[in-house]
């Protein structure tokens, strides 16, 4: 199962889970992309209750800036 944070002003703000990285992918991109662009938010992303790595949430297309 897949998990994302958003976090604003230092508290959690939502959340998001799937078992499908690519749904959590779009709700990211959807709902919370812009502001993350932004530098108003950040999120942290899980897997199975493990907080995954900056070069793994890359490879899932989390810091993919092209779209």
């Amino acid at each position: 199962m897949y998990k994302i944070e958003i976090w604003r002003y230092h508290s959690i703000t939502e959340t998001f889970e799937n078992k499908n990285a690519k749904k959590v992918l779009k709700w990211y991109k959807d709902n919370w992309q812009t502001c993350f662009d932004y530098g108003g938010c950040t999120f942290y992303l899980y897997k199975d209750d493990k907080k995954l790595s900056f070069e793994e949430a890359y490879e899932l297309g989390f810091y993919d800036y092209e779209d």
